[in-house]
């Protein structure tokens, strides 16, 4: 393979028999391929072949990132979480994203009664990853938390009144588990 060529995901750039799978590299029988587009580096010392991505890619969830997504479920002891961006880089996709969870001990620093006080499905979250590989994410801390939700009833967005969310329509009242930044716009 040669240094500097341009590949697109799913080309072949090498032999697993000559070099490692470096960045942007994956290996499949044998085969070292692209998995990203980009361009071919190769580290003759290191016996490693790399892609250089061209474009952005998607951001990788680390522990201790801060991330944004919605909440799909409710349960007993956890919430489901369909992780969507990444901060500081909101505005590209994770790669190693999908279904996180947030446990009720991982909400608050108080002690957490009832799951369903504190989120409910479609809230938009800002959480903090504690776990990159299950996915184990936290609320605790004042800018996380819910920053945007809508009324179960009306379905129209909530908007804070003190400690709690309250629907302008109907003028139901609903404690969560609510970022500082809720209705700012700021993620």
């Amino acid at each position: 393979m040669n240094n500097g060529k341009f590949v697109l995901p799913g080309d072949l750039v090498g032999i697993a028999e000559e070099f490692l799978a470096g960045d942007g590299v994956y290996e499949e029988g044998g085969k070292l391929i692209a998995s990203v587009t980009g361009v071919v580096e190769i580290d003759e010392k290191a016996k490693r072949i790399s892609v250089r991505p061209l474009a952005g890619v998607p951001a990788k969830i680390k522990k201790g990132d801060f991330v944004v997504g919605r909440v799909t479920d409710v349960r007993e002891s956890i919430a489901l979480v369909e992780l969507s961006r990444v901060k500081p880089n909101e505005t590209r996709e994770v790669s190693n994203g999908g279904m996180a969870i947030i446990h009720i001990s991982n909400v608050r620093k108080e002690y957490v009664k009832d799951m369903n006080e504190e989120f409910s499905p479609l809230d938009i979250i800002k959480a903090r990853v504690l776990d990159e590989r299950t996915l184990q994410l936290s609320t605790v801390g004042r800018r996380l938390g819910v920053i945007k939700s809508i009324c179960p009833h009306c379905r129209i967005p909530l908007r804070r009144n003190g400690d709690a969310l309250e629907c302008p329509k109907c003028k139901k009242k609903f404690k969560k588990k609510i970022s500082e930044d809720y209705g700012t716009g700021v993620l």
